[in-house]
């Protein structure tokens, strides 16, 4: 895939039963949790279900519940979900990186990690002829995973998160670039990590409202409330004596999976472990699901699916995978046995690495008759079932790993073996069959759903016409009046202005995303009406009105200020921009273009030269640069300038035209 979310891995499955509630602190009269807790109670579960689902139930962190569960805290931390995000210390870290370094050939940009005390660097710099001619250094805050597979790593600068362009894969120990940065797609520092990816590969933190990618509070991992719920309403209960008889009946004051039923489990482990092509439901966050809701009322998840099926899957589709397995299908068909689930097989208190394999096989033979197995022609007091019949694959989205495919089944000696190590060594979903996008939240998704998961896959995933064409099919019979986002989307990915202005100036659109706001104001950046700039900047103002804090917004505002003489309001919007985020190149690009229209060549070369040390092949910033120099009347200098611009972008028009016009000028 040309474009792809980033799919850490994290080992997210339903967590197994609490410890005996006996351990729970006795009442304390110190505190008014008794008050508290009866007006917990008050809510009876045969209304509302757990206690803890309630908005007004806060999270508490893993701290707390060690206070009555340490054995299994200190276990969980162990696991690859406790080990999920944590910051950049060496222990924490599982890179070798004394003396290497890799080299970026599409962008010519060599990377090199680096240890100052405790505290980890990326150094990114390019050469000619062997000397260093550009060179950034950048302070590594969080790493992502927990090393089985691979560590990421995140910069953060007053609260804002950016995905580093560095990734170690523990497996190979190759030091590379992360998934979706290859082949020419290298973001560097610019690529903004929201929400959906942070609601997975952590415990929740507080997301400053109005972002998209800042943040409060960063927990370090995944906890226990990810899998049981906010805690509070058990915490308080159980201060107040309020026990439960866990052995007779549920504790409604805190969600056990293990007790959950069958699709609510299944719900809980695939929010995190199906990270396909997510669409969440309008007004919903990413933080609103909670164990024991259905996942369909917050999000709905599409997998690509590919013809060939048994040899190829992405990383996060464990799911996807156990529900084509034999074991799944019977279970589920047997009326008397609970259908199989994740936590079936898995233990998700304990590390997968401190799990013996004797764990493992007793979970196979406690379905499989003891005489099957022994009659295996493989079958020896070495072997296990797993090594057999959930072999390790590469996936078809992450290079240099590999992971048991949880498509339990008996393979193929030749054609399926042959498809794994392919698989193994080329990992190219662009290899495969696609044959279809399929809901795995609900059997009937209707078709504004199916249209959107097509826009969304087109958008984020693959960008092939014929998604947008399914995109057309399902749209058919809507109306943009009724439901304008689809069809604005659909607009701003052919490019369709006229569409999009069509839709803005019919005025049904008012209870939208900044996103749907911004992508109609584009429409009205080419200026070919009088009232074109009127729209633009009215559209950009309402986006700002739902997401303030989005600076990418705020910029384009700026520049429709700069471009209708509006100096005062566009450096109020720069200045706004420059203090929550100092590395924005694009603003102080703005802020450049400013001071070049005051003729303020100082200060514009300033500018334009802060954007050249962020991103040495800034095109902006490279033929802004020209145009000082053409100001001073030196076209030699000014023409150096939109060389360097056309060898970062061959196909600059901006670089070519004012190159055009200096020869002409010349003769």
């Amino acid at each position: 895939m040309q474009k792809r979310l980033i799919p850490f891995l994290i080992v997210v499955i339903s967590l197994a039963l609490l410890a005996f509630l006996s351990q729970c602190s006795s009442p304390d009269p110190s505190n008014d949790s008794g008050s508290s807790a009866h007006a917990l109670m008050s809510e009876t579960p045969a209304n509302t279900g757990y206690l803890n689902l309630h908005d007004s139930v806060n999270y508490l962190g893993s701290e707390t519940c060690k206070n009555c569960h340490a054995a299994i805290y200190e276990s969980f931390a162990k696991t690859g979900m406790g080990q999920s995000f944590g910051p950049p210390t060496q222990a924490k870290s599982s890179g070798e990186f004394k003396g290497k370094s890799f080299h970026d050939a599409f962008a010519d940009i060599y990377y090199q990690p680096y240890w100052k005390g405790d505290s980890l660097y990326l150094k990114e710099y390019r050469l000619d002829n062997g000397d260093t001619i550009y060179t950034r250094n950048e302070k590594v805050h969080y790493i992502v995973g927990s090393g089985q597979h691979t560590n990421s790593h995140i910069n953060s600068a007053n609260g804002y998160l950016h995905q580093m362009p560095f990734t170690y894969y523990t497996q190979k120990g190759v030091l590379s670039l992360p998934p979706g940065f290859e082949e020419g797609n290298n973001s560097r520092f610019s690529r903004a990590l929201g929400m959906e990816c942070l609601s997975c590969h952590n415990s929740y933190p507080e997301h400053v409202a109005g972002s998209f990618n800042k943040y409060e509070n960063m927990p370090l991992g995944i906890g226990c409330e990810r899998c049981h719920g906010p805690g509070e309403a058990h915490v308080k209960l159980k201060k107040a004596g309020v026990m439960v008889d866990i052995g007779k009946e549920i504790d409604y004051s805190i969600v056990n999976p293990a007790k959950l039923p069958y699709e609510k489990q299944k719900d809980l482990c695939q929010r995190c472990h199906m990270q396909g092509n997510a669409i969440l439901n309008k007004g919903k966050n990413w933080d609103d699901f909670k164990p024991g809701m259905d996942l369909k009322d917050v999000m709905n998840i599409f997998m690509p699916k590919l013809k060939n099926e048994e040899g190829s899957f992405i990383m996060a589709s464990h799911p996807d995978r156990l529900g084509l397995s034999k074991c799944f299908v019977e279970s589920a068909n047997r009326d008397e046995v609970v259908s199989m689930t994740c936590i079936t097989c898995h233990n998700p208190h304990q590390s997968v690495r401190e799990t013996k394999m004797e764990y493992f096989n007793t979970k196979c033979l406690n379905c499989h008759q003891q005489e099957q197995v022994l009659s295996c022609p493989k079958y020896s007091s070495s072997t296990n079932c797993i090594d057999c019949h959930m072999q390790k694959s590469g996936t078809v989205d992450i290079p240099h790993v590999t992971v048991t495919d949880h498509y339990i089944r008996v393979y193929d000696d030749q054609s399926d073996l042959q498809s794994v190590e392919a698989q193994t060594e080329t990992s190219n979903a662009d290899n495969q069959d696609f044959t279809g996008l399929v809901c795995m939240t609900q059997d009937r998704p209707d078709n504004l759903l199916m249209a959107k998961a097509y826009l969304n896959f087109y958008e984020k995933f693959d960008p092939k016409p014929a998604f947008l064409d399914s995109a057309v099919h399902f749209l058919d019979g809507l109306s943009p009046t009724d439901v304008p986002e689809p069809f604005i989307q659909l607009a701003f990915l052919r490019d369709d202005w006229e569409t999009l202005r069509a839709i803005a100036k019919k005025g049904a659109t008012t209870d939208m995303s900044a996103q749907s706001y911004y992508r109609l104001s584009v429409a009205f950046a080419q200026g070919w009406h009088e009232d074109d700039y009127e729209y633009r900047i009215s559209l950009l103002r309402q986006a700002l009105k739902r997401e303030p804090l989005r600076l990418d917004i705020r910029n384009e505002l700026a520049i429709a200020f700069l471009e209708t003489r509006q100096n005062t309001e566009a450096l109020e919007e720069i200045n706004f921009i420059l203090d929550e985020y100092p590395k924005d190149e694009k603003a102080w690009n703005t802020r450049g273009f400013y001071f070049l229209i005051q003729n303020d060549l100082i200060q514009a070369r300033q500018c334009f030269e802060r954007v050249l040390k962020l991103n040495p092949d800034h095109e902006n910033a490279l033929v802004n640069m020209s145009k000082i120099y053409i100001a001073q009347n030196d076209l030699e200098t000014a023409n150096k300038w939109l060389q360097r611009a056309l060898k970062a972008h061959p196909n600059s028009q901006s670089a070519r035209q004012i190159m055009n016009q200096i020869q002409l000028q010349g003769k």
